[in-house]
């Protein structure tokens, strides 16, 4: 089963964890996808908008489940808007250990 962790920071990398969804529901996407999503400008409306994305996604992926077709078969591992217990900053270290690396 593969699997892919996707880190979107920021603004641009909302927007890309949103064509990646979109590519997940055309059926182009690895088996499980991992996302750490973290946008410090909530004031701009891309989380909200990947969240209702998200949403939708689940639902579409419960309504095609078992009928043989390629679309939403990507199962989400969602970390949206992480923060460390304690309120401590995200480090590259922290996310990182997350990561599993096989060969």
């Amino acid at each position: 089963m593969r699997m892919m962790t996707l880190i979107a920071a920021g603004g641009s990398g909302i927007q890309v964890l949103e064509a990646v969804l979109h590519l997940c529901a055309a059926g182009a996407g690895p088996d499980r996808l991992r996302v750490f999503a973290i946008d410090p400008d909530s004031a701009n409306g891309n989380l909200d908008r990947v969240r209702q994305l998200i949403t939708l996604y689940s639902k579409c992926q419960s309504a095609f489940a078992g009928d043989g077709q390629p679309f939403f078969q990507t199962t989400l591992d969602l970390h949206i808007g992480v923060r460390i217990p304690g309120g401590q900053p995200i480090t590259i270290r922290y996310l990182l250990s997350f990561l599993t690396f096989s060969k």
